[in-house]
């Protein structure tokens, strides 16, 4: 038996707003050699001091919250840092904000909101005064563990009067968030006929550096019926760390029944640790595989009346104990089991009688018939009421397919009175 209708289709949820909610950063900690051992102490007076790092390589770039760089001594109320792009003298990206109080130790410079840095870039840090102060450095060449992928602090430099060893620098930590990773999505083979599995692609640009939860919102076209309604609605799909793509796959159902072609459509939703990105729905379109049913084509009654009861020379009245048979046309041959029936009526208020089935299964042409009994009178004619084709607790099928038992009806037909008052004649054979 087909699929029962579970709901007259179904439509997603709708799709979350392009950008997801806001993401925490990959790493708090960028970059540092903050945690490795002061080797010297380099006072700046009169002199800028410079400090060149390169960031990682996330697609998105990174965002700026502060950098913190340790000091041996700090008093200069007119101490100045800032971020210039490249060079010592390249663009100024940003004036950091210092503490409201400057001593030795670890001071942390706050960088303008919405502060911004380019994937693989170098960037100087620029210390200035025109009164005293000393930072400490290290002419250690390693990074404290923890940072995002791809950082690293370069050699120091001063650029103004060449007072550093190449070999040394600043101690210092850059403190921010890689930008989180767009996620998108694409569909696989298209189409599937029903009963195969159709997958999209999840994709997160740049990979993740911890798994990533990525939330989908799982549907199909409406009137479909092709996914089970537990594989419909919010679902989640887990991008591993280091990895940009993740398989999703929705189960779509086989069954007998022949249905319009439907489809199945996977959205990326908003949620934690990416942004939703432009190709944030994709599409699989699913075949019906099943043959249409059997429908009646063609209604016709298919005896021949036995009495000429007007002298026309052409019989056109069944009498008493004559069989009236209707013909349906299949569009295909079908197979019959128990006793199927139809109605026909006698004019003009003489009633309504059911036909049963006679003969024709396996074949496209199945035969109904009724044997006239007393008090059945029509003079206008036997008609055919329609769809009024029942199964009586039998079955019309092909293969596996029910028929379809609507049906065209026929009117009042002169060419077949009743009057059972006629005696019975055998008719001719039916064709």
């Amino acid at each position: 038996m087909p699929r029962s209708r579970r709901r007259c289709g179904r439509r997603a949820a709708a799709i979350a707003a392009a950008l997801a909610l806001a993401a925490p950063a990959y790493a708090e900690v960028l970059v540092s050699n903050i945690g490795q051992s002061a080797t010297h102490n380099r006072a700046f007076s009169g002199l800028d001091s410079a400090q060149v790092f390169r960031t990682g390589a996330g697609t998105g770039g990174y965002t700026l919250e502060s950098v913190e760089v340790k000091f041996h001594s700090a008093s200069a109320s007119d101490l100045r840092v800032r971020l210039h792009q490249g060079t010592p003298t390249g663009t100024v990206v940003a004036t950091l904000t210092h503490p409201s109080s400057l001593a030795a130790g670890n001071l942390t410079f706050t960088a303008p909101a919405g502060t911004t840095l380019e994937a693989s870039t170098t960037y100087v840090l620029v210390l200035d005064t025109t009164t005293t102060g000393a930072v400490s450095t290290t002419n250690l060449t390693g990074e404290d563990p923890g940072g995002a992928p791809g950082w690293s602090i370069m050699k120091g430099q001063s650029s103004g009067g060449g007072r550093w060893r190449d070999g040394r620098r600043l101690l210092i930590r850059v403190n921010g968030s890689a930008a989180p990773p767009a996620v998108t999505i694409a569909a696989g083979t298209s189409p599937v006929t029903e009963g195969t599995a159709a997958t999209f692609t999840v994709t997160a640009d740049p990979a993740p550096s911890a798994d990533l939860t990525v939330n989908l919102s799982v549907s199909e076209a409406q009137g479909s019926d092709y996914v089970a309604a537990g594989d419909e609605g919010s679902k989640t799909v887990t991008i591993t760390s280091g990895s940009t793509t993740a398989t999703y796959s929705v189960t779509t159902q086989g069954d007998s029944a022949d249905e319009p072609n439907g489809s199945v459509r996977v959205a990326v939703a908003s949620g934690a640790g990416y942004t939703v990105g432009s190709e944030s729905s994709a599409l699989v379109l699913v075949n019906d595989d099943d043959a249409p049913p059997p429908t009646v084509t063609n209604v016709a009654i298919s005896s021949t009346p036995s009495h000429d009861a007007d002298d026309s020379g052409t019989p056109e009245t069944y009498g008493l104990d004559a069989k009236i048979r209707v013909r349906l046309t299949f569009s295909e041959a079908v197979t019959v089991t128990g006793t199927p029936r139809l109605t026909i009526k006698m004019d003009p208020a003489y009633g309504e009688f059911p036909a049963d089935f006679e003969s024709g299964s396996g074949a496209a042409n199945l035969v109904f018939a009724y044997m006239v009994v007393a008090q059945n009178i029509s003079t206008g004619g036997v008609a055919v009421l329609a769809n009024t084709l029942e199964l009586n607790g039998g079955t019309i099928r092909a293969g596996t397919a029910d028929a379809v038992l609507g049906h065209a009806g026929l009117a009042h037909d002169a060419a077949h009175k009743v009057d059972y008052r006629l005696e019975s004649v055998a008719p001719p054979p039916p064709p």
